[in-house]
């Protein structure tokens, strides 16, 4: 925690609350609003990671946010 996550897309910045771990899947969770969401971690979604920052920049999945 203390990152934060920005869609590549929009350019919308949003604080990661976590990491959900499961077998063979790993996912960045993060606070929308008042309600979380889930992103996988995976290398098509993830595309940099700056430590200096603390900003991980995705592109996020179509209809993502509206889960």
């Amino acid at each position: 925690t203390g990152y934060n996550i920005q869609d590549a897309v929009s350019g919308s910045v949003y604080p990661v609350t976590g990491m959900v771990y499961l077998p063979n899947n790993t996912l960045i969770e993060f606070r929308v609003d008042y309600k979380d969401a889930l992103i996988p971690y995976h290398e098509d979604i993830i595309l940099s990671i700056n430590d200096d920052e603390k900003l991980i920049i995705a592109e996020f999945p179509d209809g993502i946010l509206d889960l």
